[in-house]
């Protein structure tokens, strides 16, 4: 068995920071029904009561007949003003329904593209396991993961949905209340496009181990070792022995005979002649004997924390052990 030193460069991937909150334009609100000054609205008004003067001051049959002419132009007039600011009122709809389709088509394709490059960077950071082997070969990205980073010891579990966008719908200056309601179809339309892309799928899920005491995995037991060498490979592909260490206790020693080439579980306090021992045992009590010193000085540095003579923060700069 041969030793060499890693070099290990600064890092070339950086974790995914979290989604920064989003807001998608509110919605127009519905147009009223009355469009035009009031100047516009008493013409009509005015028309009819000039006729009815005529018709009733003026006693004269031609005066009566255009009298009866002037009332009946002056309904004509009023409807077709009504009709007018109807039409109107849903131009302006068609208008603003037609806008606003376009920028939420606009913000849709934006979205996508930046749902379908986070989920490249995250599938670079935390890939599949059978890529693990590419990973380790790259000198860049072997062991990258350091003490400080956001992802230190978050290991891949599998794919699913994940949050990627924080989206939200605005609301208008004046808001909205029930005179002016929101188009309830852009409404809609809004709140389909949040919930399509608050939300991905095909994302990798990832784990927190740092710090969280014991973690169960339930299941049939040949799925429980896949997901556990997938662990446990991942952690020994992307961090250092220096930053975290790795104990195996098993009965059956086959299962496990490649653990003990990963150099994550030499103990360079203990030696097996010439060699670090290594922290495998049969059982978890074996383990406990092999690793007791180690467990000393870290139950008694936490000790220490608590009653305030280290600091809090040296713990998270410390090494790890699984």
């Amino acid at each position: 068995m041969t030793q060499r030193l890693v070099h290990r460069p600064a890092r070339a991937t950086r974790p995914l920071p979290p989604p920064a909150p989003r807001a998608i334009e509110p919605p127009p609100n519905l147009p009223e029904g009355k469009v035009g000054n009031a100047a516009t609205a008493l013409l009509p008004l005015a028309g009819v009561m000039s006729s009815v003067v005529m018709m009733t001051i003026v006693r004269n049959s031609q005066y009566a007949v255009l009298g009866a002419l002037v009332l009946v132009l002056a309904l004509c007039g009023a409807l077709a003003l009504f009709l007018s600011q109807r039409g109107k009122a849903g131009r302006t709809r068609r208008v603003q329904r037609e806008r606003y389709l376009e920028y939420l088509e606009r913000l849709r394709e934006e979205l996508a593209d930046e749902e379908r490059a986070r989920r490249e960077a995250a599938l670079l950071l935390d890939p599949a396991p059978a890529a693990l082997l590419d990973l380790v070969r790259d000198p860049a990205r072997r062991w990258e993961r350091r003490r400080t980073d956001a992802d230190f010891l978050r290991m891949r579990a599998g794919t699913g949905d994940v949050v990627v966008q924080d989206l939200g719908i605005a609301e208008h200056a004046t808001g909205s209340g029930a005179l002016t309601p929101p188009d309830p179809f852009m409404l809609n339309e809004a709140r389909a496009l949040r919930q399509r892309f608050t939300t991905a799928a095909g994302f990798p899920l990832t784990v927190p181990l740092d710090g969280v005491g014991n973690v169960s995995v339930v299941g049939a037991r040949e799925d429980i070792l896949r997901v556990v060498r997938a662990l446990l490979v991942q952690t020994a592909a992307t961090h250092a022995p220096d930053d975290v260490a790795l104990a195996v206790a098993s009965p059956d020693e086959a299962e496990w005979e490649w653990a003990k080439w990963l150099p994550h579980v030499l103990d360079p306090q203990r030696f097996d002649g010439p060699l670090p021992a290594r922290r495998i045992a049969a059982s978890p009590a074996e383990l406990a004997a092999l690793i007791a010193g180690d467990l000393g000085r870290r139950a008694g540095y936490a000790a220490e924390v608590r009653r305030g003579l280290a600091a809090r923060e040296a713990l998270r700069l410390g090494g790890r052990l699984l």
